[in-house]
C-alpha cells in the first residue's frame, strides 16, 4: 500500500508541474491542485475531490488521506517543488 500511496503523491506533484499541462483534461486537474500545491493537507483534500481520479470510497478513506498527507509532507520537507510553466 505504501508504494501506491507514494505513487499517487508523486502524481499529484507531477500534475502541478508544467509537464502535466500537455495531457488531456489536465487543465481542470491543475486548476484544482495548483492553488494548494504547497500545503500537503489542502492538496490531499483537493485531490481527493477529483471524481475522475478517486472513487467515492477512496475519497472518504481517512487512512488514505492521512497516508497521502504524510508522503506529500515528506516530499515538501525534502525541498522538492513543482516546476513553473
Amino acid at each position: 500500500m505504501e508504494l501506491a500511496v507514494i505513487s499517487v503523491a508523486a502524481a499529484a506533484v507531477w500534475l502541478a508541474s508544467g509537464a502535466a499541462s500537455r495531457r488531456p483534461g489536465a487543465g481542470r486537474l491543475r486548476a484544482t491542485v495548483i492553488p494548494v500545491a504547497d500545503d500537503p493537507v489542502a492538496l490531499v483534500q483537493a485531490a481527493l475531490e477529483i471524481e475522475e481520479v478517486f472513487s467515492p470510497d477512496l475519497r472518504q478513506d481517512a487512512v488514505l488521506a492521512g497516508q497521502l498527507t504524510a508522503v506529500l509532507t515528506r516530499i515538501a520537507q525534502a525541498g522538492l517543488r513543482t516546476l513553473p510553466d
